[in-house]
């Protein structure tokens, strides 16, 4: 499967198979395995995944970064650990936005990509040879990459910016590689963010709390009855 255009291209033969790992439930008290049951779900991979990315190296601030890239089943002794999309809060997120940024839907391909780059700092590239090379990635690359990924294989542009956006955003939060930061730090995103906040602000104050939030539960009954006869989703 091929996906993209003659700025970003990413292809493989198939998807990976990911293996859930146990959550810890048993022999705890109802709160202990309430949080258990809570918890994030982590993945493993069954087997490596390959796949190919081609793209334009001026568009990633000229960083080599395309070829045949090898996600692992572990490196450097540790076990690889994905959690698809890291949605903070992933049962309200998804709700806000209609399932479109659940941690599991459409972002998981681009996200195993992005979690093994956040657990190493860099992805590993596989040459004709057999040999294997590993290079770092800087952080905002990677989360450039996550965006492009969800793009090029969804083709969901409006999804794949929101993503980046969030990405960006857990600069402040996230570690990436173990350490705290790293990268460019999200300038941009953090602007985008306060004009967002400043717009509804500005929408609270003039229409009112009550009239907001009346409009958007009617907006989201709307949304709800529209999706619910939508096309059910591809096997």
């Amino acid at each position: 499967m091929k996906y993209g255009d003659e700025d970003f291209q990413i292809e493989y033969e198939k998807f990976p198979t990911l293996i859930p790992i146990l959550l810890n439930t048993q022999g705890k008290s109802i709160l202990g395995a309430w949080r258990g049951a809570s918890a994030r779900r982590l993945f493993c991979l069954e087997n490596d995944w390959h796949l190919r990315i081609q793209l334009r190296e001026t568009e990633y601030d000229h960083c080599d970064l395309s070829g045949d890239i090898v996600i692992p089943v572990s490196f450097r002794q540790s076990l690889t650990l994905l959690d698809g999309a890291s949605v903070p809060l992933p049962w309200l997120v998804s709700f806000l936005s209609f399932g479109l940024l659940r941690p599991l839907g459409v972002m998981l391909t681009a996200s195993i990509v992005h979690d093994f780059a956040f657990q190493y700092g860099g992805l590993v590239y596989a040459h004709k040879n057999g040999e294997r090379e590993f290079r770092p990635v800087r952080r905002d690359l990677a989360d450039k990459l996550f965006s492009n990924i969800i793009q090029s294989v969804n083709d969901m542009p409006i999804t794949a910016r929101l993503a980046w956006l969030a990405v960006r955003l857990g600069w402040f939060f996230v570690k990436y590689n173990g350490r705290s930061r790293g990268g460019k730090p999200p300038i941009l995103a953090t602007f985008v963010l306060i004009a967002i906040l400043l717009c509804l602000a500005g929408v609270i104050f003039s229409f009112g709390l009550e009239i907001c939030v009346t409009s958007v539960a009617l907006f989201y009954l709307l949304m709800f009855i529209l999706l619910k006869g939508s096309a059910p989703p591809s096997k």
